[in-house]
């Protein structure tokens, strides 16, 4: 007996409908994407910021410069040129430390240690760093992710393996972590040279919070899954 034509179609176009919206929906609920915060330091004034420093949603605290006698520290907003940092630097402005020079000149402040966080759990970090380089020296930038108070990672870089920028003494590295989470970042100096200080200013600090995966979007793919076939199911017993 020829088939009936109008059998054929075993799901609704109303269906169809209904998964063609609803699967988009939960895609991009799945995919789960991430908040970037970036500090660039970018919509500060040049010169003195105080003993903390919040761009973008980034803090930055307790800094050590290794100098006891001029406590509290203080962050420096410095501005200068992309010809003069490389690429990599976003101008107009990077954050240093107790100290800045004037107009597009640009210093590097004393640096021990300082802390960076969102004040939230944190999925990845990456920062740029920038120095400048006379001589060999065995100074080497840390940078450590903590949960709770516990070390989770670590990475680092001796300033002797800092690019050059251009034909100039100037160094850049990019430091990063990825991969975990963490509650906050220490990025610290350490070696034999100048004390176990460097002199260096920092940019384009990009951490990445995690958001939770939604539930109502894998409830919404496997009800779909199953009222399909359901439904090709029953067609075909008819």
């Amino acid at each position: 007996m020829p088939r009936n034509k109008s059998t054929k179609s075993t799901v609704k176009p109303s269906l169809y409908t209904g998964l063609s919206v609803l699967g988009v929906l939960s895609s991009v609920t799945l995919a789960s994407p991430a908040f970037a915060a970036i500090a660039t330091f970018d919509n500060f004034s040049e010169g003195f910021s105080g003993t903390t420093l919040t761009d973008a949603g980034v803090t930055f605290f307790d800094l050590d410069q290794g100098l006891s006698e001029l406590l509290p520290y203080t962050f420096s907003i410095d501005s200068t040129t992309e010809d003069y940092l490389g690429s990599s630097f976003s101008p107009p402005n990077y954050l240093t430390f107790g100290s800045f020079a004037s107009g597009a000149d640009a210093a590097f402040g004393r640096f021990s240690s300082m802390g960076i966080t969102t004040g939230d759990v944190e999925s990845s970090v990456s920062l740029d760093l920038f120095s400048q380089l006379f001589y060999p020296s065995n100074t080497i930038l840390t940078l450590e992710a903590l949960q709770g108070g516990s070390l989770v990672a670590s990475t680092s870089a001796s300033l002797s393996d800092f690019e050059v920028v251009g034909s100039s003494d100037l160094r850049q590295q990019t430091l990063s972590i990825r991969g975990l989470e963490f509650d906050e970042l220490r990025l610290s100096a350490s070696g034999t040279d100048e004390d176990s200080v460097a002199f260096i200013g920092v940019d384009n600090v990009r951490i990445s919070v995690p958001e939770p995966t939604s539930v109502f979007g894998v409830l919404v793919l496997g009800a779909l899954g199953a009222g399909s076939a359901f439904r090709r199911k029953h067609k075909s017993v008819e």
